[in-house]
């Protein structure tokens, strides 16, 4: 999970890309998906993030066994 409008962010989600999906919480996903020629997702309304209670982006969600693991990183 990663903030578009943030270069930052940016830069770290294209580190990772192979690794995991991109998911925008703000910025605009068309644009993005065309300058990091990468598949984005865009979570529509915050509803994933109040969801599974992510505060703070870039953040990532794992499958560890029957459980959700969530990191959230500062840059």
């Amino acid at each position: 999970f990663m903030d578009g409008d943030n270069e930052h962010h940016q830069n770290f989600a294209i580190q990772h890309a192979h690794q995991y999906d991109i998911v925008l919480v703000t910025g605009k996903p068309l644009e993005l998906e065309k300058k990091l020629n990468l598949p984005i997702f865009f979570d529509q309304g915050g509803i994933i993030t109040k969801r599974y209670g992510i505060n703070h982006v870039p953040a990532k969600m794992e499958i560890e066994g029957d459980k959700l693991k969530l990191t959230e990183f500062t840059l």
